[in-house]
């Protein structure tokens, strides 16, 4: 109340502090006054005269052969030139402010985004984290823009362009030196960014230096920006006037980097442009390693035509006008046909696999299209969503995970129950929309076509399900999560640290009233009734078996649901098969990766703990977490039902923790890298396990009804 409504009180310590730094303030400016000199200052020629004149030894003419041709001659005018852009560019006062500036800002930033995050937890400065963090450069842009106008405006500004382009040097000597000493500037930054991040780790005590992935930046960070200096060169040498480069280099960058935001949403219209890096210890950059390689590619292929173009118009004393320019170009691309041959193909091709990838095989969708996409499937499924549909009691599924494709299949069998007091001729199938084939088998029945854009399929049984029968249903879904795909946390298949939420992607039955869209304004421009909140008449409390054997890299290991019944290699894969002790609600998720394992018998149970090697600091206090929450469970809520139960470390995406019967998924960084040996805070990595062990009787054993006011 105080805070929204009363002023800060300008009294006491306040007030003093106040006072103190104005007066501060103003002795300065007197001193600065009192000692400012305004007469104009007199040229220091005369100390020069009172100098003695200097011998100069004079030098007889002679002529010299230079033979202005030659990868020689080339090499060292490029590498001259090279030299002064260098050279002008670290003697630059304003530059070196700049850096220090950008050092002291970003280190200071760094360590408040590193170190500290809510509730008082204090993360390990672990390499992951920091350079997940320094990767993004987008300030750096600026200096970009701001430099490439000086220094492709630099002949003209001393007013030496008439000297420099009346020498023998090729355009493409001098285009390469200048866009090598903006490389630089980049290079130097990302330097500057590794060390900030290193001194970080130091200063607090943590000398886990991994190099080779700080090194990583100059390819993940750097690379880009080289891709945006031709851009911005290319742009700044079609304008004669480096101010108006700069305006126009300005407003294509800012285009590029924030279309999003201007809806110019697919990467393959966003130059240099890739979705956001996230870093696990599990697979590096993982899920879009492979979509910025290919995204670079496609970049460097347009980059390199512009390339040609920017030397072909170059700037000099011989093309007076940016009309002359345009006529000298036909014969810059014919010299280098070659080139642009080899640059188109690469973009063309690179950018039709990477269109095969996202929009066909990965059903893109923009921001409008996906909201179409709701608004359509509530106009074409709504009026069937009271078509009773049946149960499933039990699951046996075979998972397969190929890892390095990005992809997964699954085959299983439902066993489906009318519980309804309905007879059922029509079942309705609905999977999720990142499934990207499925096929349904019901004996006896007669399958209508699949609606390949929301993945629905009506199946009209010959023979109706009565009240209480049963009935087998087998399936087969493929779905590929490749990095031209958005991440999904909970849909993620990588080379290490695979995570699946498995119930949100097999089969299920009905309308999907979720997929709704909320807004009051659109619903009704669209002719769609006034928005209910879903309230699911069901009151049952349905459970199902479960069984699965899952199939993964012959150098991983699998938690899923249930109890480990066993495992085995074959065909240079490693298989495991689980199944539930008890009946369990319709959640089983799945994680693999190259975990180490450590087990404890606790009371009869057996208690694991899955991990990624190097993660052990908070092992132990997750070990006390779990028998506390189990003994206060038991003796207040009733017997656990299980004989184990296990924590699974996964990639920190988003969350903290994610409960199921028996297994904890827990994210890597607040739980296994952070550190807790402040005994005055909470420690989070207990209260988060304690906290996900009691969901084994909250939601696990005993759920709310799914209605309002249900979590």
């Amino acid at each position: 109340m105080q805070r929204n409504e009363q002023i800060f009180p300008i009294e006491g310590a306040f007030l003093i502090n106040r006072l103190l730094w104005l007066a501060c303030s103003v002795f300065v400016i007197a001193i600065s006054y009192r000692f400012f000199n305004f007469r104009i200052q007199s040229q220091s020629q005369s100390k020069q005269k009172n100098k003695p004149a200097k011998y100069v030894e004079i030098i007889p003419f002679r002529h010299f052969s230079v033979f202005a041709n030659g990868f020689k001659y080339n090499f060292s005018s490029f590498k001259s030139q090279f030299k002064l852009e260098v050279i002008s560019l670290f003697k630059h006062i304003p530059f070196m402010v700049m850096l220090l500036l950008w050092i002291f800002i970003f280190a200071i930033e760094l360590k408040d985004n590193i170190l500290y995050g809510p509730y008082g937890i204090r993360f390990l400065p672990t390499t992951g984290s920091i350079i997940e963090e320094i990767r993004a450069m987008k300030f750096a842009l600026l200096l970009l823009v701001f430099y490439a106008a000086e220094i492709i405006g630099r002949e003209r500004t001393s007013n030496i362009q008439a000297l420099i382009y009346s020498t023998p040097v090729k355009n493409a000597v001098l285009w390469g030196a200048k866009c090598l000493t903006l490389t630089v500037l980049v290079l130097v930054l990302v330097t500057a960014n590794i060390t900030i991040g290193i001194s970080v780790q130091l200063f607090n005590g943590y000398d886990v230096i991994e190099f080779s992935k700080y090194i990583s930046l100059y390819y993940y960070s750097a690379f880009p920006f080289f891709l945006f200096i031709i851009l911005i060169v290319f742009i700044q040498n079609l304008a004669n006037n480096k101010y108006l480069g700069m305006m126009l280099s300005m407003i294509v960058v800012f285009a590029f980097s924030f279309g999003s935001k201007l809806g110019i949403e697919h990467f393959l219209l966003r130059f240099a442009a890739v979705p956001d890096l996230q870093f696990s210890y599990f697979n590096d950059f993982g899920h879009y390693a492979k979509a910025f390689n290919w995204y670079m590619l496609y970049w460097l292929g347009f980059a390199i035509i512009l390339s040609v173009l920017t030397i072909g118009m170059w700037q000099s004393s011989l093309q007076l006008t940016f009309l002359d320019r345009l006529k000298s170009l036909p014969k810059s691309l014919y010299q280098s046909k070659y080139v642009v041959i080899i640059a188109l193909v690469i973009w063309v091709s690179s950018g039709a696999f990477i269109y095969q990838q996202t929009n066909v095989i990965g059903k893109y969708q923009n921001k409008q299209e996906a909201l179409n996409w709701n608004i359509n499937y509530e106009k074409k499924y709504k009026a069937f969503d009271k078509l009773p549909q049946p149960t499933i009691k039990a699951i046996k599924t075979q998972v397969d995970l190929f890892a390095n494709e990005a992809r997964y299949t699954v085959k299983g069998s439902y066993v489906l129950k009318n519980e309804t007091n309905e007879r059922i001729k029509r079942l309705w199938i609905t999977l999720h929309k990142a499934v990207n084939e499925f096929e349904i088998k019901i004996p006896n029945a007669i399958s209508k076509p699949i609606d390949e854009e929301f993945n629905q399929q009506f199946i009209d049984l010959k023979t109706a399900l009565n009240p209480g029968a049963e009935l087998k249903m087998d399936f087969f879904i493929n779905v590929i999560r490749s990095g031209f795909m958005n991440f999904d946390t909970e849909n993620s298949v990588v080379a290490n640290g695979t995570y699946i939420e498995l119930e949100k992607f097999v089969p299920h039955f009905g309308y999907n009233a979720n997929l709704e869209i909320d807004d009051v304004r659109l619903r009704k421009k669209e002719g769609l009734p006034v928005y209910q909140i879903p309230n699911s008449a069901d009151r049952k409390y349905h459970l199902i078996d479960l069984e699965s054997t899952i199939s993964t890299n012959a150098d991983q290991q699998i938690v899923t649901v249930g109890k480990l019944e066993k495992s085995w290699k074959a065909n240079n894969r490693n298989y495991f098969h689980y199944k539930t002790e008890v009946p369990i609600n319709f959640m089983f998720a799945l994680s693999s990766a190259k975990y180490q394992i450590k087990t404890e018998n606790y009371k009869g149970l057996a208690l694991n703990v899955y991990y990624q090697q190097g993660h052990e600091y908070n092992i132990q206090t997750m070990f006390n977490a779990m028998k506390d929450a189990l003994d206060y469970g038991n003796a207040n809520f009733g017997t656990y039902p299980l004989k184990h139960f296990t924590l699974a470390e996964i990639p920190h995406y988003k969350g903290a923790a994610t409960a199921y019967p028996g297994v904890v998924f827990n994210a890597e960084r607040i739980n296994y890298l952070t550190d807790y040996s402040n005994p005055n805070l909470v420690n989070q990595s207990y209260a988060i396990t304690a906290h996900e062990v009691a969901h084994q009787w909250w939601a696990n054993m005993l759920a709310s009804a799914d209605t309002m006011g249900y979590a």
